[in-house]
């Protein structure tokens, strides 16, 4: 009682802002299936178009629009098999080319380093024919959004069908009511099962094409909306190098051990082939120099991988807190209006989860991404290095591994995006009902919040338990292409071993090929 009176509004009868359905009582949902009068300001576009000549030009663009919508989607869904199928084939088709180019360099033993230079040149160019061809498929074939400026800071797009949504503009279930059961939703904001959408209904699509004046779903302040301009990854990095200024020598400190560590780690197989060779030969002084070296670029390696280790966490740690500071400090700022449509426990979990989801590719950065680009570089100059006929025959692979990689990672990206956001809504009901637990108890809701709390956790259960079988997939199958590519190179170094030209000096030794087969594992 106390709640009530105080104002505290408990989270059941309020509506849900992921899930699209109004979550209040029985009364409430059976009131807003009762058919209402249409406002006095102009609700539909036709009384408008009567009394104005102006409007209704402006009305029968929208309704052109409407109907290039409808055409645009309806021939997207009729040709989306047969596009997915030509871009399937292609992918098989340069994939097998490739794959035999580089046979045919390694076969044909009378070729000139012209012709193979060109047949090298001929697989990089199917592979950059593929992608450029995609490109333009995406390109040609991208659904058309609709910006609304001071509404939604994402794109909208339009859909046919709007099953048990709810317009965020208007609060009324798009349907009869509304114009009819098509609308636009915001892709950014949904997961992949199309719940969590900011949705517009076509009676507001029309106001605000004509008018221009409403100005809801966005950040807001006591002078009204705050559009927020969309930020690039570019802007976004430099974000985060400010970020880092406080503490930009252990940075670079980290990033120094990095290099050292993955540089003597490129340089350690070389090594290890050597001291191979040198055991065949039985050249003591050799092996004993070479394995003085190993040993030396072993202990360097471990000394910086430790204080590599030790530099990150650092970095990351400290950007954890300096970022949940300086967000704290700019919630503590905004204006009063900013908290009336939103729900403190989204914004805790913000502060908490999200800091942290957002915080953990900085590890990623320095432990992952420099240290791949690092051996990717250096491990591919050492293989050209070691045998250049090698390097193009196992280089015809790695254009899939990476098509396939790239797919998972959009597609994995989106599933990443509605796990954060069901797990901010489910902490959201959870805070509300325990905020307000007075109040729940006396309404008899627990049920109903329980209920609430439930849906919104098997929604992020169902977006992950996706990516995790995408991911077993996508792992299986360039596990596969790595398979594939590792018995080509044993097979045509084992020939180039066993069996080397008349008279001639073998081209691969036994210390080169397992050289090149651990620089490609790398």
């Amino acid at each position: 009682r106390s709640s009530v009176e105080a104002g505290a509004v408990p989270s059941f009868a309020r509506r849900d802002s992921s899930t699209n359905f109004s979550i209040g009582s029985s009364a409430d949902r059976v009131l807003a299936e009762v058919p209402v009068q249409p406002s006095s300001n102009g609700s539909t576009a036709a009384s408008e178009a009567m009394s104005n000549p102006s409007a209704s030009a402006r009305s029968s663009q929208i309704d052109a629009e409407l109907d290039r919508f409808r055409a645009s989607q309806a021939a997207s869904g009729k040709h989306s098999g047969k596009k997915n199928l030509v871009l399937a084939v292609c992918f098989l088709g340069v994939t097998v080319q490739s794959t035999y180019t580089g046979i045919q360099v390694l076969v044909q033993s009378q070729l000139g380093t012209t012709e193979a230079c060109c047949l090298t040149a001929a697989v990089l160019c199917m592979n950059l024919e593929f992608v450029i061809l995609k490109g333009l498929v995406s390109a040609l074939t991208e659904e058309e959004g609709v910006k609304l400026a001071g509404v939604h800071e994402h794109k909208l797009y339009y859909q046919s069908r709007a099953t048990f949504a709810w317009c965020k503009l208007c609060r009324q279930r798009i349907g009869v009511l509304t114009g009819g059961h098509e609308g636009f939703k915001c892709k950014e904001c949904s997961n992949p099962d199309g719940h969590g959408a900011f949705w517009v209904c076509l009676l507001c699509y029309r106001k605000q094409l004509s008018k221009s004046n409403v100005a809801e779903g966005i950040l807001r302040g006591d002078q009204g909306p705050k559009v927020i301009p969309e930020l690039t990854a570019w802007q976004y990095l430099l974000r985060a190098i400010r970020l880092c200024k406080p503490f930009r020598g252990t940075l670079w400190i980290g990033v120094a051990c990095v290099v050292i560590t993955q540089v003597s780690r490129v340089v350690m197989p070389n090594y290890q082939g050597r001291i191979i060779n040198a055991l065949i030969s039985q050249n003591s002084l050799l092996f004993m120099n070479d394995i003085i070296t190993f040993i030396c670029l072993s202990v360097v390696a471990m000394v910086f991988g430790s204080i590599q280790s030790l530099a990150v966490e650092i970095v990351q740690r400290r950007i954890t807190v300096d970022t949940r500071t300086v967000m704290f400090e700019s919630l503590v700022k905004q204006d009063i209006a900013f908290y009336d449509g939103l729900m403190t426990g989204q914004v805790t979990s913000r502060m908490t989860n999200d800091v942290a989801a957002v915080v953990q590719p900085v590890r990623q950065l320095m432990n992952t991404v420099l240290t791949n680009l690092l051996r990717l570089g250096g491990g591919l100059f050492m293989c050209l290095f070691t045998s250049w006929k090698l390097t193009l025959l196992a280089s015809t692979l790695i254009g899939p591994i990476i098509y396939l990689t790239r797919i998972y990672a959009i597609w994995s990206r989106k599933l990443s995006l509605s796990i954060r956001v069901n797990m901010a809504d489910a902490n959201a009901v959870a805070t509300e009902a325990l905020r307000n637990i007075r109040t729940v108890r006396s309404f008899g809701a627990d049920d109903m919040e329980v209920s609430q709390f439930k849906h919104h956790m098997d929604l992020s259960l169902k977006s992950g338990m996706k990516d995790a079988y995408a991911s077993a997939g996508v792992s299986a199958i360039t596990q596969y292409l790595e398979f594939a590519a590792t018995i080509l190179i044993l097979w045509y170094g084992g020939i180039a071993v066993l069996n080397p030209a008349q008279g001639e000096k073998p081209d691969l030794s036994i210390g080169q090929l397992i050289t090149f087969n651990l620089y490609w594992s790398m």
